[in-house]
């Protein structure tokens, strides 16, 4: 059963398998739906664990049966539990979750409930309703509701960033706000979206479940929720699904692992537990017998661990911290190395090594900074631009707005060693900066291989958390020297300096300098990738790279990364090697190879030429890439082929 297949499954639960226990359909929420009576705001944190679906609580002082459902989550104070709209709901429908909200707050429990007001699918395909269908479900719901019982909504799950649905999610957001006062919380579907995911949708917090996920990109997952300075609930994955089936170690691992991130931010998690297709199971307390034990008593040490935190607990220090990729120098804009960011989106995330980031709020505007929790401001931003084509003297400006009453202050560095910086800073006044800062006059900066960008920015906290800087248009450009005759060189990758490799993975335009080009203009760049497009007359994009190594070679692979369509779109990638550059063999292709449902094939590309005579004690060879795409009355609008990494290895032998 596919995990889609168990959501709608959920979906179609009646209510009584989601609470522990039953409600008397004439029970009515006993207290006023807009009482004058404010609750104060619940402030969620690691201290907060929950369920996904259920509601993990019943009456106050109800019973409780020892290996009862009731007893396995009973330490549970957090549920964001599934409530499904109809355009028919009944009294006792809506009084039956008003009671479950009040018992929450009676109990100091928090309700979080996902409110699905979609029909079925149409939340990730097919047509839309009309916005008033969706919205006059929604607003019967509240309207039944004491909200002061709610910890806030959640509009649906797993929606998707296009075709019309972040309109949809937009607008019941406005008009719930307008109209009530609830926190309104967001739910994009995995694994890739993030907050600027559909155009900063406005969420007064967001729901994440990216199950096994590993490290460390799940952390920068959550870093990229956690940037848009609202809450943020993690849905670890404590399933058995497959009752034939268990987790291996490594799936334990990477779920731990993701336990960590959530104390480590101080973030409340509510975990999708579910045996077969149900929630409705007990719990045996005493030594793990089955899979479901397991996965039960880890749900109940975190919640030991999590409940032994201090109430004041805030995260670890370590929340403030972030390591960046290296960015590659290469050039990106003609000839030269531009590297720029709006902050129109978490791409800093990626690309920055961060301290202090719990100061750092993103709008999709700018980057803003102000004091976490009241603290002073003293945040970095640090970029490192590797490669083994040289730089020469980089150039950065910024974009500053800073309020002088708060002390802020934004500092621009460069350096070629890591150690000494050349800097500008900006001046206490109103209105918008433009920092500079260029490194021509410096020798140091004249041959780069390595080079860093830092932005330190400082201040104090504004009481009502207002921003005291923001930054904006980072550009980073700097010069390059091309080399001499295009060839890649391997590089050792043990302590041995016995295997060897080239690593493509197309981060810059520096192919461009290294590998001989046919048909250049049809082969497209961006960040991360190449590709082609179907076109009047085609397209054929070939690249050859010259490979050249000091000592003889043997054991030679090449694999090459990406997807080609040659199903829908008429695109084959191609790829095969030389000992001179005429004579080629090895050929392996996509053609013939099986798609996925849109036409594309996935499958990595792999030579192996280590049984190969001729390809044994070489110290020159070549590697060629070919995308063919077929003629188009036009140029399509989409790419039929992209290829995100080439990586070329070897070993070296004794002649």
């Amino acid at each position: 059963m596919t995990l889609e297949t168990i959501r709608f499954t959920l979906l179609s639960w009646p209510l009584s398998v989601f609470c522990v226990g039953m409600i008397g359909s004439a029970i009515l929420a006993d207290e006023p739906r807009n009482s004058s009576h404010k609750m104060p705001p619940i402030r969620l944190s690691a201290r907060h664990v929950g369920e996904y679906a259920a509601v993990p609580w019943s009456e106050p002082g109800a019973p409780i049966a020892p290996g009862s459902r009731e007893d396995r989550v009973r330490d549970l104070n957090l549920g964001v539990s599934s409530v499904n709209l109809t355009d028919d709901m009944s009294d006792a429908f809506l009084s039956s979750w008003a009671t479950r909200a009040r018992w929450a707050r009676e109990q100091d429990k928090a309700f979080l409930p996902r409110i699905y007001f979609w029909d079925g699918t149409d939340r990730f395909k097919g047509p839309l309703r009309d916005i008033e269908v969706y919205w006059k479900r929604l607003d019967t719901f509240l309207a039944a509701m004491n909200l002061q019982d709610f910890a806030g909504i959640v509009l649906a799950e797993e929606n998707i960033h296009y075709a019309g649905r972040p309109e949809v999610l937009r607008e019941l957001y406005r008009r719930v706000k307008e109209k009530y006062d609830v926190a309104v919380w967001q739910w994009w579907s995995p694994m890739s979206s993030v907050p600027s995911s559909g155009g900063w949708i406005p969420a007064d917090g967001w729901v994440i479940d990216l199950y096994f996920l590993s490290q460390p990109t799940f952390r920068r997952m959550v870093r990229k929720y956690l940037i848009a300075g609202v809450p943020l609930v993690v849905m670890p994955w404590a399933a058995q699904m497959d009752l034939n089936k268990e987790m291996t170690e490594g799936e334990w691992a990477v779920n731990t692992a993701q336990l960590d991130t959530a104390v480590e931010f101080n973030l409340p998690v509510a975990f999708f537990w579910i045996y077969g297709t149900s929630a409705n199971f007990g719990g045996n307390r005493g030594e793990p017998q089955t899979e479901m034990d397991r996965i039960n008593h880890w749900v109940w040490d975190h919640i030991e661990r999590v409940h032994k935190l201090p109430y004041d607990f805030m995260g670890f220090d370590s929340a403030d911290l972030g390591t960046g990729d290296l960015l590659e120098i290469g050039p990106t804009v003609g000839d030269r190395l531009v590297f720029g960011d709006g902050f129109a989106n978490e791409k800093c995330i990626d690309t920055a090594s961060m301290t202090g980031f719990r100061n750092f709020v993103m709008d999709g505007e700018t980057l803003a900074v102000r004091g976490f929790r009241g603290r002073d401001i003293n945040s970095t931003l640090e970029y490192r631009f590797q490669g083994d084509l040289l730089a020469q003297q980089p150039t950065v400006s910024l974009d500053v707005i800073a309020k002088p009453e708060l002390n802020g202050k934004v500092e621009l560095a460069l350096s070629a060693d890591g150690n000494n910086w050349i800097t500008a800073t900006s001046e206490f006044k109103d209105g918008v900066q433009q920092l500079k800062l260029a490194s021509s006059a410096e020798s140091e900066f004249a041959h780069l291989r390595d080079f860093r960008v830092r932005v330190r920015i400082t201040g104090k906290s504004s009481p009502d958390e207002s921003p005291s800087v923001r930054i904006d248009n980072l550009r980073i450009e700097a010069g390059l020297t091309a080399p001499e005759e295009k060839l890649v060189r391997l590089k050792p990758t043990d302590n041995a300096g016995s295997h060897l490799e080239y690593d493509e993975q197309f981060l810059s335009q520096k192919y461009r300098w290294l590998a001989n080009l046919t048909n250049e203009s049809h082969i497209e760049w961006s960040n991360g990738q190449i590709g082609v497009r179907m076109r009047p007359g085609g397209s054929a994009g070939i690249l050859v790279w010259k490979v050249t190594n000091a000592d003889p070679l043997r054991n030679i692979r090449v694999q090459v990364e990406g997807h080609a369509n040659p199903i829908h779109l008429g695109t084959n990638h191609y790829v095969d090697i030389s000992t001179d550059g005429e004579h080629w063999s090895h050929e392996v292709n996509t053609t013939g190879k099986p798609g996925d449902v849109n036409g594309w094939v996935k499958e990595h590309l792999t030579i192996d030429a280590s049984g190969d005579p001729e390809f044994q004690g070489v110290r020159e060879f070549y590697v060629r890439i070919r995308m063919n795409a077929q003629s188009y009355s036009k140029e399509h609008p989409n790419l039929s082929s992209v290829i995100r990494r080439l990586l070329i290895s070897a070993e070296t032998t004794e002649e």
